[in-house]
């Protein structure tokens, strides 16, 4: 059971997701916000509206919690590891794409670095249009190379 008074939420929720989330051998980078919500009430004493949850992530700051509330382009709310960057995800991928005789979807780079679909859009959105990746689009997906 975690206390959930105002002052203390942002704290206990950062402890929560770093020790009972983030900490497990076969933990997720990132964590949707609605995720987040169903687990620590869960766990939590008492009932946190996903307002007050939401208020209380956004307090975090990478340097003290180690975590950071990410908002992507589409609005999805994402909790996610400070450490966890676009370049690290890019830099695993594009050597991934090199041992490939093929492109990889989106779906499929999801599952290799255990992101939600949401982010992993994102990032090969913004890689692509750096110039870092290309999409083909054809009668059996969309694949990046």
């Amino acid at each position: 059971m975690f206390a959930v008074d105002g002052d203390a939420l942002p704290n206990t929720l950062a402890a929560f997701v770093r020790d009972r989330i983030f900490a497990r051998p076969d933990a997720p980078k990132s964590l949707l916000l609605a995720d987040l919500y169903c687990l620590f009430n869960r766990a939590a004493a008492r009932i946190v509206s996903p307002a007050d949850l939401a208020a209380a992530a956004g307090k975090w700051t990478p340097a003290l919690n180690g975590l950071q509330l990410r908002v992507l382009r589409n609005g999805v709310a994402i909790v996610q590891s400070a450490q966890l960057s676009d370049e690290a995800v890019l830099g695993r991928l594009l050597s991934v794409l090199e041992d490939q005789k093929g492109g990889l979807a989106v779906g499929d780079i999801s599952r290799l670095e255990g992101l939600p679909v949401v982010l992993v859009e994102e990032m090969v959105e913004g890689a692509e249009a750096t110039g870092r990746l290309c999409r083909d689009e054809g009668l059996h997906g969309v694949f990046y190379y």
